[in-house]
């Protein structure tokens, strides 16, 4: 009973978490294209 209570939770955090990567690869590349971007102009 107690295992079925905590699973949601456990697989909310790991969504999140994996969003939290997604987002931070995301803004990662983003700076790198604009410093790309700095270094031609």
């Amino acid at each position: 009973m107690r295992m079925s209570s905590t699973t949601p939770v456990l697989i909310v955090v790991k969504q999140r978490s994996e969003l939290k990567s997604l987002r931070d690869t995301f803004l990662q590349r983003m700076t790198s294209l604009t410093n790309r971007r700095k270094c031609l102009i």
